[in-house]
């Protein structure tokens, strides 16, 4: 058990503080003095640490990053690949579906447009093919004169 001056002895250090380094408060200035003498320096306050503005972008920073969300956006290589293939993977997917969702009407203008198509670049072939034949029977018919030099 404790007797009463060790009681109060212990109730005086908790109060003023343990050891050496114990300060008193002299003055209005907030300057503390330890026994020694000298002058204990005082933190200087920090803007950055201190500003609001701060403290909110860092708890946001310390949420997304708990859960797991990338705010710089900065991906690895392998990620830009892989978003890359499910993109294009999504985008085959829709086409096949636009394909499967068509109407009757749309599928026998397609046929149709295909039809024409194929009659179009039939009919170019042979205008060509006449073409050259009529260049070939003019080459033959009319053979290219060479101009006669007249020597004087």
């Amino acid at each position: 058990m404790l007797s009463e001056a060790d009681r109060t002895e212990l109730e005086e250090q908790e109060i003023v503080g343990p050891g050496p380094r114990s300060s008193s408060m002299s003055g209005t200035n907030d300057v503390k003095f330890p026994e020694e003498g000298l002058v204990v320096p005082k933190k200087l306050p920090n803007p950055c640490r201190e500003s609001f503005e701060r403290k909110n972008v860092h708890r946001e920073l310390l949420f997304n990053n708990k859960i797991g969300k990338n705010v710089l956006g900065k991906k690895s290589e392998l990620e830009k690949a892989m978003e890359k293939v499910k993109d294009d993977q999504k985008k085959k997917e829709m086409q096949q579906l636009c394909i499967n969702k068509r109407s009757s009407l749309e599928k026998c203008l397609e046929v149709q447009a295909d039809k024409l198509k194929q009659y179009e670049d039939n009919s170019n072939m042979k205008t060509e093919a006449i073409e050259s034949e009529f260049h070939q029977v003019h080459s033959k018919v009319c053979p290219q004169v060479q101009p006669v030099e007249y020597n004087s």
